[in-house]
């Protein structure tokens, strides 16, 4: 899939050490990770609970 638009997010400290550390356990990298994540959500893979 063709990857055309940047966007730019501002999160916490811990969270971003938090996602990195989760990033180095899967083997990917953390900005793919975060990409993942937004695609599951997007396509109704990933809901999220409240």
């Amino acid at each position: 899939m063709k990857k055309n638009k940047r966007i730019n997010i501002r999160i916490s400290d811990s969270d971003l050490i938090r996602l990195k550390a989760k990033s180095i356990e899967s083997g990917i990298p953390y900005q793919t990770h975060i990409a993942m994540l937004i695609r599951q959500y997007v396509t109704g893979q990933f809901i999220l609970k409240n």
